[in-house]
């Protein structure tokens, strides 16, 4: 799935993990 395609890949990670940040809008310091 690309949940395990996510955790094999930090950089794919990092830019899921940044639009997460962004829908939640309330760890934008992250």
């Amino acid at each position: 799935t690309l949940s395990r395609r996510y955790t094999m890949d930090p950089g794919s990670w990092t830019v899921k993990q940044k639009i997460l940040v962004s829908i939640d809008g309330s760890c934008t310091r992250l």
